[in-house]
């Protein structure tokens, strides 16, 4: 059996997640930059395993790291968020990991201004006819201070 094909349905379904999944990427991307903090933190799951940069938090701890941020000034202000090129999905449907760069100037609470780029794999698993993400790693791979407030 193949896996691709407009007349395959396995095929289709798995290009039918592909696209939806990538759309969730992208709405998240513009959450997060948009500082929208419920609309960003709602991709994830609520007992999702987060490995953001410094180490493990679970979805509270972002909740609460990033509304401070926000609170205090800073966050993201620009985000190069490139579409998905790295996707798996599971056979039975119900779970896709994402692999992907992208870069990001954000401020601090101090007011300087860093861009870094990143390296990130989601796991989302479709719960009820939604895709959340369970588990996510992000590596940073560079940063560099542009300016200061």
């Amino acid at each position: 059996m193949t896996t691709s094909g407009a007349s395959d349905p396995v095929g289709a379904n798995q290009a039918r997640t592909i696209a939806e999944i990538g759309e969730l990427h992208r709405k998240r991307g513009e959450d997060w930059v948009h500082r929208k903090a419920e609309a960003y933190l709602s991709y994830y799951s609520d007992d999702a395993l987060l490995f953001a940069v410094d180490g493990p938090m679970t979805l509270a701890d972002l909740r609460r790291e990033f509304v401070a941020l926000l609170a205090a000034g800073g966050g993201p202000l620009s985000i190069e968020l490139p579409p998905i090129d790295d996707i798996v999905i599971s056979s039975g449907g119900d779970a896709a990991t994402t692999s992907f760069g992208w870069r990001a100037r954000s401020r601090s609470t101090d007011g300087v201004d860093t861009d870094r780029s990143y390296y990130e794999t989601d796991v989302w698993y479709q719960r009820n006819g939604i895709w959340k993400i369970v588990r996510m790693h992000v590596s940073r791979l560079s940063v560099s201070p542009v300016s200061s407030a």
